[in-house]
């Protein structure tokens, strides 16, 4: 039995309609401070688009079986590099919080950044084409 995580419609190819939130890429280059102690530092890499989808119902339970924290699954178009250790930084614009009826997170107002900790980077069938990661949101 295949997963709902990743079923075929999901591992198709993602269309420019399906990503339409803008997110930023983060990577942590830490810094030190005047005690000379590592302070995190989230440099933007890149900006992208992707889909945003809360997990529901079964994929949530199949997702716990891979990370338990796991909220949210994030699609986007394959980018060299990006890992676990990165971040992904999205901040909600006002017309895409009033329009969308399925907000990622409760605390999506507009204007507030959101941050997810992926958790899991899957690239589907290896073909470098588009990245599904199941995402944890980062509480302030």
């Amino acid at each position: 039995m295949t997963s709902p995580l990743l079923t075929p419609t999901k591992s198709l190819p993602l269309g420019a309609g399906d990503m339409r939130h803008r997110v930023q890429l983060q990577q942590n280059q830490p810094t030190t401070n005047s005690f000379n102690e590592p302070v995190a530092n989230w440099v933007d890499v890149a900006a992208v688009w992707a889909a945003i989808e809360p997990l529901l119902g079964l994929d949530i339970f199949a997702a716990q079986r891979i990370a338990a924290k796991a909220r949210v699954r994030i699609r986007m178009r394959y980018y060299p590099g990006f890992d676990t250790s990165w971040r992904i930084a999205w901040t909600p614009t006002a017309a895409a919080a009033s329009s969308s009826s399925g907000s990622s997170s409760s605390s999506g107002a507009a204007g507030l950044t959101q941050y997810f900790t992926p958790l899991v980077v899957i690239d589907p069938e290896n073909r470098r084409r588009q990245l599904i990661c199941l995402c944890a949101e980062e509480t302030p």
